[in-house]
């Protein structure tokens, strides 16, 4: 039997993510949530301090992609997920799109929606399925409502717009219980989950186009009344009150405000992204100016190293495959005071395989079992009168 409030948070591991996390578990005491994603040490930048408040067994994470069909299969079956929520712009897409690798960016959006998708409509007990997209699929048009056609003019847009056609598709040919939440850049504590004022060519002079700025409360809020109220197939914009204004430097004026240096005078338009129909539909409104969202923050929260990472959140798992002979003897090298004093056991849990590997296959099965971070493999001509270590 589905628990009823099983969430999963699929690209958990984004600002955003695990704040709608913390928020979820705050609200009620009751729900299981499930984190899927993959591990980035950029990741870590902010989100120790959250992480150190989910506590099994009210909360699971497993490492991965959405793109691998028996992953998704195995989580929605083992955790009994009834609601998913799914970020569109992952850490891995925005990287891609940083590099300007237009193939990989859609391979991390738009390829892995479908493939993930293709597993959830088979899944015959699903609640409901919340698309986090952006504001950003308008690009420059005006106004922004969700009858508005999507004209991105950045390759993070067209993405996600994609992402969009794709999901409708789904909910046009197999009734996936699906709304669309279309989030203006989230601002909170000196961090932008979404970072989204670019530079593009707009009526040939290079300018910044002016995009509304939400507070992570009325973010988090707009999401859980989609969950609650919103009307399937249905698309809503959940934006801020106001524009943050063409040529601002918003990182700069961020810096600024913190440091309680003197600011310039804004004075912003009214939001070209409406969200009427998110008021009237979920009873939802923005409460909060993005102003509030910009305080003093601690150290512990964003200015730990990006090497550090979180063992509460996610320790490493290193799965290691070799011959017989070779995992006989990593088997034992892991249990003796040289691999201790080597410091290698503070590097993660080393998990030798059950299987010796040769090169005509791997069990998959093991991999997906293990849900490694790091896949070693060792080979070695003979193995039992050579000496390795495990790097």
């Amino acid at each position: 039997m589905v628990d009823e409030k099983s969430y999963l948070l699929v690209g958990g591991l984004t600002y955003l993510g695990l704040n709608m996390a913390d928020y979820l578990l705050k609200k009620d005491s009751n729900i299981k949530l499930t984190i899927l994603d993959l591990i980035d040490k950029e990741n870590y930048t902010y989100v120790t301090q959250i992480a150190q408040k989910f506590k099994p067994p009210k909360f699971s994470m497993y490492r991965g992609s959405g793109a691998n069909a028996e992953l998704v299969k195995k989580v929605l079956t083992e955790q009994q997920i009834s609601i998913v929520l799914y970020n569109a712009w992952n850490s891995s897409a925005e990287l891609a799109a940083q590099r300007s690798d237009h193939p990989d960016c859609f391979r991390q959006t738009l390829s892995t929606l479908t493939q993930f998708l293709e597993v959830l409509r088979h899944y015959k007990s699903l609640s409901k399925f919340i698309l986090i997209s952006s504001e950003e699929v308008y690009g420059k048009q005006k106004p922004r409502t969700e009858t508005t056609a999507t004209k991105p003019g950045t390759l993070k847009g067209a993405a996600i717009s994609a992402c969009e056609a794709v999901l409708h598709s789904y909910f046009i040919s197999y009734r996936i219980p699906m709304n669309i939440v279309r989030l203006s850049p989230v601002v909170y504590g000196n961090v932008m989950d979404d970072i989204i004022l670019k530079q593009i060519g707009y009526d040939d002079v290079e300018r910044l186009i002016p995009w509304s700025m939400i507070h992570m409360e009325d973010a988090l809020d707009g999401i859980n009344d989609c969950l609650k109220s919103g009307k399937l197939g249905e698309v809503y914009n959940i934006g801020g009150q106001i524009d943050c204004p063409n040529g601002l430097d918003i990182r700069g004026f961020i810096q600024k405000r913190i440091k309680n240096e003197p600011t310039e005078q804004i004075n912003s338009p009214a939001s070209i992204m409406s969200s009427l129909k998110a008021e009237s539909v979920l009873q939802w409104k923005a409460k909060f100016h993005f102003f509030k969202g910009i305080y003093p923050v601690s150290y512990k929260m964003h200015n730990i190293c990006r090497d550090v990472v979180s063992e509460i959140l996610m320790p490493r798992k290193i799965l290691i495959y070799g011959t017989k002979k070779i995992l006989q003897y990593c088997s034992h090298f892991i249990t003796t005071k040289e691999f201790r004093q080597s410091g290698l056991s503070d590097r993660g849990e080393f998990i030798i395989s059950k299987h010796p590997f040769d090169s005509q296959h791997a069990d998959t099965s093991e991999i997906i079992e293990v849900s490694p971070s790091d896949i070693i493999y060792i080979n070695a001509l003979h193995p039992s009168e050579g000496y390795f270590t495990c790097n």
